[in-house]
């Protein structure tokens, strides 16, 4: 039953940024470039407000400049998570090379060189999808000759003056491409090989609507409708479209919030697709109702929105921030809920000073991490630990308040401590254990125990925004030197082991995971897995005040939200973040699984891993990165 609920990301396709949509926009209706990308910029970030994920197909981005261009600027995209580049073949390198046995001399010249050019820039993730292109290209062709007449199809009016065997060709055409691309420019060219004369327009209604058909099916994905300059030659499904750009576009213009839009930067998209203001105006834009208060309500609160965290641009202010600059003012807050999370973090800092100030209940911690010399070549990153009074969400949410006023400089604030593995044995990818860390990424947090109930089913609402691009930037790094076997916090871990013994790791055999009926479940074989050594997630955790000892709870959330851990403060840190204007990210070791027989033989190393990853994250978090975090 718990399966039934997962809630499916919103995808949609990218499929207006083609060589094809382009060519037909400038030489067929003779549109400006500039009208063009104007358009295609617009689409694609207004897709990011009704989407979870963009779907790039990798041939726009060999074949399009303007697909390359836009993803260049935004770049952020990336950074975040949301803007992915799909195939059939099992890598981007394998979709190149197919290709240029596909295209050859006689193709469009464009198409034919762009697969011979390898790009350096920072690439989007790749995703392999299922299904071939052509395969559905083929079906979709042959399956004009089980209607009416090939040349009825095609010309209803009998306008054109189409060639009279062209029913009896069709059929051959899929064979007789010999393994080229299965484009209109082949197949107008192979027909008039055969002196057959056909306009290529005719074609592609066909052709184009398989193709995208054959990415949007398998992802489960939808597409921008009602483009003006890239319109698309095929029909769309209502229900394979995730919005009208046309209808959108004037709605917004009506509500002045057309060009504050086209201002945002992307981390700024994606949080206001999270408020409930954007919801509501998605909503009201698609039923093409008048405007009404509640409408110019919302986007008077969104352009309002808009300009304030337009501010977060402005330099934090640390010790190597120029006109900025504050002696000793800290840039990063970093907060803890339990004694062994504080004496673990505190351990792995340098420079240690302790500070109180009058009417302030926190107690605090002034220190510094060193940056790495290859990253910056600027000072340390002064740092302020504090420790929570109580657990929960609430005490967090109040002690970050506290913080940032005593401490305005900081616009970074990093949850660090353990939390309640969440593991799922049938799934070795995602299977979390104890003593592995998990690290909040683009998914952020989710609140759970906060939303609504319909017919006996809780639906949560609270999902906070993600941590800045420049935060899972260096998480990147991090993630890339693991893919080359260097681990630098295992190195502090090490050490801060030896310092303080009692947060060595325990036993293996003290990683006992129940199943149904209490009987203990052999972990599965992971390849990615060291022995001996911590696992890194990253991914939503969830949040609440309650403290979880409940395994079948557990999965049913795993289950719901794709949860890879679950906590007691990361929402309020999140939400604090989303009211007050800075960034957050959460980094959490496992201490238990959450059920009946949870302890504490775990919490001290969990915590130790926690500390030892965030050393290791701002060390490669450079002087210039720090100082603009949403640039």
């Amino acid at each position: 039953m718990a399966g039934k609920e997962v809630a499916r990301p919103a995808v949609v396709y990218i499929h207006f940024l083609d060589y094809y949509h382009y060519t037909r926009a400038r030489m067929k209706w003779r549109i400006s470039v500039k009208a063009i990308r104007q358009e295609a910029r617009r689409a694609l970030r207004l897709a990011v407000l009704y989407a979870d994920e963009l779907i790039l197909p990798a041939s726009s981005f060999f074949e399009s400049g303007l697909a390359r261009d836009l993803v260049r600027e935004h770049a952020e995209l990336v950074d975040l998570g949301y803007l992915w580049i799909s195939a059939a073949e099992p890598s981007l390198e394998e979709h190149r090379e197919s290709k240029l046995d596909q295209y050859d001399r006689s193709s469009p010249r464009e198409i034919y060189l762009a697969y011979k050019k390898r790009h350096a820039f920072h690439l989007p993730p790749y995703r392999q999808r299922v299904g071939s292109s052509t395969r559905t290209i083929t079906e979709r062709w042959l399956g004009v000759l089980g209607g009416e007449d090939v040349r009825k199809q095609l010309d209803p009016g009998a306008v054109l003056d189409l060639p009279s065997g062209l029913g009896e060709r069709w059929s051959s055409i899929p064979d007789s491409l010999q393994g080229r691309a299965f484009v209109t420019s082949h197949v107008v060219d192979l027909l008039r090989r055969q002196r057959m004369e056909m306009p290529g327009y005719l074609l592609d209604p066909i052709i184009e609507g398989a193709y995208v058909e054959s990415y949007t099916g398998p992802l489960d994905a939808k597409l921008v409708g009602g483009l003006v300059y890239l319109r698309s030659p095929f029909a769309m499904q209502a229900d394979r479209v995730s919005f009208r750009y046309d209808q959108v576009t004037r709605s917004l213009v009506a509500l002045d919030l057309l060009h504050p839009l086209d201002a945002a930067s992307a981390s700024q998209l994606v949080r206001l697709r999270l408020t409930p203001e954007w919801r509501y105006l998605a909503a009201w834009m698609s039923r093409g109702e008048r405007m009404g208060a509640r409408a110019a309500e919302n986007a008077k609160f969104l352009i309002g929105l808009l300009r304030k965290t337009a501010d977060e641009r402005r330099p934090i202010m640390t010790s190597t921030s120029g006109s900025m600059r504050r002696a000793g003012m800290p840039a990063i807050g970093i907060v803890t809920a339990l004694t062994e999370e504080y004496v673990a973090m505190k351990n792995l800092l340098e420079a240690v000073a302790p500070r109180q100030v009058d009417g302030d209940p926190n107690d605090y911690v002034l220190g510094e991490i060193p940056r790495r010399r290859a990253v910056s070549a600027g000072g340390n990153h002064r740092v302020v630990l504090t420790q929570l009074r109580r657990m929960g969400t609430n005490s967090a949410s109040s002690a970050t308040a506290n913080l940032l006023r005593t401490f305005p400089g900081v616009q970074v604030v990093i949850l660090v401590g353990i939390a309640c593995g969440v593991p799922w044995p049938t799934r070795p990818e995602k299977h979390v254990r104890l003593g592995d860390v998990v690290i909040s990424d683009r998914k952020g947090v989710v609140q759970f125990d906060h939303g609504s109930r319909t017919d006996g089913v809780f639906e949560g609402r609270d999902i906070t925004p993600p941590p800045s691009a420049r935060l899972i930037g260096a998480l990147n790094q991090l993630e890339a030197e693991a893919m080359e076997g260097m681990f630098p916090w295992e190195e502090h871990l090490d050490s801060l082991v030896r310092k303080l013994p009692t947060y060595r790791r325990p036993p293996a055999s003290s990683d006992r995971l129940l199943g149904d009926d209490g009987e203990v479940l052999k972990h599965p074989r992971d390849v990615l897995r060291r022995r001996g050594r911590s696992r890194v997630f990253r991914g939503c955790i969830g949040s609440s005040n309650t403290l979880l000892r409940d395994r079948e709870f557990r999965d049913l959330l795993r289950d719901r939200y794709d949860l890879r851990a679950i906590e007691m403060e990361g929402s309020g840190i999140a939400e604090a973040g989303w009211q007050f204007g800075y960034y957050y990210m959460v980094v959490r070791g496992v201490s238990d699984y959450g059920d009946s027989v949870k302890n504490d033989q775990w919490h001290r190393h969990a915590a130790a891993v926690a500390a030892a990853y965030t050393r290791s994250l701002l060390e490669v978090l450079p002087s210039e990165t720090a100082e603009v975090f949403s640039r």
